[in-house]
Order: structure tokens, then C-alpha cells, then sequence
């Protein structure tokens, strides 16, 4: 019952927070926090330090927040919307032509990448 009643307040508190406009990280982050201090206690904090720093400093992890950062870059200087313009050219006038344009880009900016995670990022912002 005891931990039956913790989940459903840490639910309802999650709700409170998405409710009140907070980002989804930092309610989530608050949520974590009161739960490692309330079933660990404060002693556990420092376990959660040597746990962020070990995630954060993961060489594959810090290669898909370069490869955002490229496709960041490539959207900001106006590259994308250029290849944007030459392969909707390309393309024509077909039906479902939206699902074959991105496609197409999707197979361009995996090829110049190497990186899915890179060509998801891009390719959320430029056919929107």
C-alpha cells in the first residue's frame, strides 16, 4: 500500500508539473531527485553524480550531440532549405510526393552524415 500510495503521488506531481508549463526534463528531473532522496536518502547524491558524469561522458553520446549540432548548423545557415528546393526540383509532381521528398533527403543527409540520429534531427525541421 505504502508504495502503491508513492507512485501515485509521484504521478500526480508529474501531472501537476506538465500541468503548470514545466519542460518535461525538469519535471522529470524533480521527480527523480525526490525519489532518490526519499527511498535512498540524501547520502545517495553523490551516487547520482558519479551516474550523470559516467552517461554524460560516453563517446557515443557525445557524438549524436555533434551530429545534432551539424544538422543545427545546417538548418541555421540555410543549407538544408537549399537542398531542399533542388531535390523537391528533382522529384516533380507525383503523388505522395511529401513521403518520396523525404525519403530522398533522408537517403542524402544519411549519406553526408553517416548518423540516423543526425539525419532524424534534420530532417524534423526541414519538412515540417
Amino acid at each position: 500500500m505504502n508504495s502503491l500510495f508513492l507512485m501515485s503521488g509521484a504521478l500526480a506531481l508529474l501531472l501537476v508539473l506538465f500541468g503548470a508549463g514545466v519542460p518535461v526534463f525538469l519535471a522529470f528531473l524533480a521527480i527523480n531527485t525526490a525519489g532518490v532522496a526519499v527511498f535512498l536518502g540524501p547520502q545517495a547524491f553523490g551516487m547520482v553524480a558519479n551516474s550523470l558524469f559516467t552517461t554524460a561522458s560516453t563517446p557515443s553520446l557525445t557524438a549524436i550531440a555533434l551530429f545534432v549540432l551539424m544538422g543545427e548548423i545546417l538548418f541555421r545557415s540555410g543549407t538544408s532549405e537549399v537542398l531542399f528546393e533542388a531535390v523537391d526540383r528533382f522529384v516533380g509532381r507525383l503523388a505522395g510526393r511529401q513521403f518520396v521528398l523525404a525519403g530522398v533527403l533522408a537517403a542524402v543527409f544519411g549519406a553526408l552524415s553517416g548518423s540516423n540520429m543526425a539525419v532524424s534531427a534534420m530532417m524534423a525541421k526541414s519538412v515540417f
